[in-house]
């Protein structure tokens, strides 16, 4: 079975778990992030306006929703995702914007983008080989003066 699959049915897996969390400590990290993310892409990119930038994994779009905050026009935000039903929530949240369903080895981009970001989409992936091509494929998408922003982590 290849990667991609492996990775629909982790996803899956996780929808039949009933997970409790501390909604207001949520909120604190993913604000905190969010400034983050805002602090760095101020450093590389004075104005980001005319700027694209392309989510990998974008699940329901909120991140591409917050860098629209930011400064970015909606017909320069870019959403990938893998999982169809995360497809169907992000053509209904980002009207305006540019939605790529499936793999994104099979996007056809070369230096296009300003950004490349990525959110935890590397945690979900457990075979070495495939997060080496995805991070490959992701600089090659990225224009030589761009930037690749990541958040993700290991537990």
């Amino acid at each position: 079975m290849i990667e991609t699959q492996k990775v629909i049915e982790r996803y899956e897996k996780r929808k039949l778990r009933k997970i409790v969390e501390n909604v207001w400590f949520s909120k604190y990290v993913k604000y905190e992030r969010e400034l983050k993310y805002f602090e760095i892409l101020n450093k590389k990119h004075q104005a980001l306006d005319g700027k694209k930038i392309i989510e990998i994994g974008a699940g329901s779009g909120d991140n591409l929703i917050a860098l629209k905050r930011f400064g970015f026009d909606w017909e320069n935000l870019y959403a990938n995702e893998l999982l169809d039903d995360r497809v169907d929530i992000l053509k209904k949240n980002l009207l305006s914007s540019n939605v790529l369903p499936g793999d994104a080895l099979l996007l056809e981009f070369e230096s296009y983008f300003d950004v490349v970001f990525q959110s935890t989409v590397f945690t979900s992936i457990l075979d070495s080989d495939f997060k080496k091509k995805l991070a490959v494929k992701m600089f090659d998408m990225v224009k030589d003066d761009g930037l690749v922003l990541w958040y993700d982590f290991k537990y």
